[in-house]
């Protein structure tokens, strides 16, 4: 999974809770503003959790395909 994409996922429930009656294309775009605006220092979490989630993928991968 992409950075943006877990970012995404930990920030869609307070988005969606601040914004009830927004549509999901309103939350996308407000996510995306967001994870736009967040400090390097901030990102970087999410950068490691990508390269940790790719790193699991081909490890389940490898096994997989034996």
């Amino acid at each position: 999974m992409s950075a943006f994409f877990l970012y995404s996922i930990d920030a869609r429930p307070q988005v969606k809770g601040d914004n009830p009656d927004a549509t999901f294309g309103e939350i996308a775009r407000i996510i995306s503003a967001q994870y736009k605006e967040l400090s390097e220092k901030e990102r970087k979490i999410y950068d490691d959790k990508a390269v940790a989630d790719k790193a699991r993928y081909e490890r389940e991968m490898a096994a997989y395909t034996g």
